[in-house]
């Protein structure tokens, strides 16, 4: 628990061994679901693009995943919001 708390909060890291298992994870689903890095930067340059019409983020710190759970798999983002932007609360 504390080392996911001190991860969260930026503290420590993630030993090289636990990157590359996950890097591993992420190039296996990318390959059954045939999308490309290419795609996956194109999507991620869209969402960009949508989110940043009502907020302020951190877009070096984007991180955007796919996922498998048994026959779905999920895109999962992660994207630090700053702040909201004036008159978007509507």
């Amino acid at each position: 628990m504390f080392k996911k708390l001190r991860t969260m909060l930026g503290i420590g890291g993630k030993s090289s061994k636990e990157i590359a298992k996950d890097r591993l994870r992420v190039a296996l689903v990318y390959d059954k679901t045939d999308i490309s890095p290419k795609i996956l930067e194109e999507i991620r340059a869209e969402i960009i693009s949508v989110i940043s019409k009502r907020l302020v983020i951190k877009e070096e710190n984007i991180d955007i995943t796919l996922e498998r759970e048994g026959s779905t798999v999920a895109l999962v983002t992660s994207i630090p919001i700053v702040k909201v932007k004036r008159g978007a609360e509507n």
